[in-house]
Parts: C-alpha cells; sequence; structure tokens
C-alpha cells in the first residue's frame, strides 16, 4: 500500500492560507502558497509537477527567496514535527530494465535464450551496489526492484522479461555512481547469458524514458 497523505498536505496549506490572510496586514513582503499537481509523477510523454508550474512562472513576480516543504508520516504521533540536520528525503530515480532472449519451449532450453534466468541475476546483482560497493558511513542508498514481469505460460521460455524500480541517494555523486554501476551491471550480465537489454532511467519522475546504455542490435521495444 502507498499513502503519502496528499489529503493531509492539502487541509495544512490551507489552514496556513487561513492563518497568513488574518495576519496578512502585519506580514512584511510576499508568500506563495503552492500545491504542486502530480507529485507522484506523471505518465511518460506527459509535461507536468513542478517543472511545469516554474516553466508557466510560478516562481516568478516576485521570486521568492526561500521556498519551504512539508511532509507527514506515520511514523510520527499527531502533533509532532521532526527534523534533521541535512538531507531528510531522499533523491528519487526510476528505472526500466528490458531482457530480451529467445523464446523456446521450456524442455528444451538450450534452443533459446532464458530472460527470466538472466532477469533474476539482474535483481540479485544490481542490489549489491548499495550494499556492497558504496561506502555507508558516508550516506545511505537504496536500490528497489519494484515489479518483475515475463512469459505467459508454465512451459514456454518467453521472449523478454521487464523490471522497474527506484533508486534513492542523498547526493548527486552516489547517485552518478549507482545509475553508472547499474548501467555496466545489467549490459554484463545480459551479455553473458547470451541476452540483449536496454537500461533506461527517469530522474525523479519528471523527465521522460531516456536510454543510457544498451547491448541491443536491430531491435526495437516500441
Amino acid at each position: 500500500m502507498h499513502a503519502s497523505g496528499h489529503d493531509v498536505h492539502t487541509a495544512i496549506l490551507m489552514a496556513a492560507a487561513t492563518i497568513f490572510a488574518k495576519l496578512r496586514d502585519q506580514l512584511p513582503g510576499t508568500i506563495k502558497l503552492v500545491f504542486q499537481p502530480a507529485e507522484e509523477g506523471l505518465p511518460v510523454g506527459l509535461e507536468g509537477v513542478a517543472q511545469l508550474m516554474i516553466k508557466e512562472g510560478a516562481l516568478d513576480d516576485p521570486r521568492p527567496d526561500a521556498i519551504f516543504g512539508l511532509n507527514v508520516s506515520s511514523g510520527l504521533h499527531t502533533g509532532k514535527i521532526a527534523y534533521r540536520p541535512g538531507p531528510a528525503v531522499a533523491g528519487a530515480d526510476t528505472f526500466r530494465i528490458v531482457v530480451k532472449g529467445r523464446q523456446t519451449h521450456g524442455a528444451m532450453p538450450w534452443l533459446g535464450v532464458e530472460p527470466i534466468v538472466v532477469g533474476a541475476q539482474i535483481v540479485v546483482a544490481v542490489q549489491t551496489i548499495p550494499s556492497r560497493q558504496i561506502d555507508v558511513t558516508k550516506g545511505p542508498s537504496v536500490l528497489t526492484i519494484g515489479t518483475f514481469n515475463g512469459g505467459n505460460r508454465q512451459n514456454i521460455i518467453p521472449e523478454t522479461v521487464e523490471m522497474q524500480g527506484t533508486l534513492r541517494t542523498f547526493d548527486s555523486d552516489t547517485r552518478d555512481f549507482i545509475r553508472r554501476r547499474g548501467d555496466e551491471t545489467v549490459v554484463t550480465i545480459a551479455q553473458s547469458g547470451g541476452a540483449e537489454t536496454i537500461v533506461e532511467w527517469r530522474a525523479g519522475g519528471y523527465i521522460r524514458w531516456s536510454t543510457t546504455r544498451d547491448s541491443r542490435s536491430g531491435w526495437s521495444l516500441r
């Protein structure tokens, strides 16, 4: 289940707006209250979220000197406010991995290329990047594969497998390292199994899918 509490966010900002309106004559400067639509991201190819708000001038005339964001957490009791020095919420990247093998009968796997086996090896391998290749004393990071789809019958080795997941990091160097090593790991494992693969990343849920590394040879996902 995923419940980010956007109804709470809306109620909090409306309450703040009511208070600021009553104190209007006592407040110097300008206060902007911003509701970000589609915070969880948009379907691929659509434009929106904070990027579109900024593009359309939400932060212009006047330009804010500071911006404050607020989130809610089910881990805190009502009436409690928590804070910490440094970053508190990780940056999020979404990734998509497609492994292309060669379909064959499950009784004769040597006649095809098994994308499910290759994909399973990828799942295990990429999760060792943050756990074994990153100095965890310098900052946390999490890589999670949340979907794994392939095949439609118990005795058929399918043509393709698709995975999607998320990467959470607190700094750009860690983010860039895990993305690069993830690309290299996926491509190398696919090649070792005779499969082809494509790795696509979407940063922060705001930009379109963009290929960063692949081992394709004349095949298309579209």
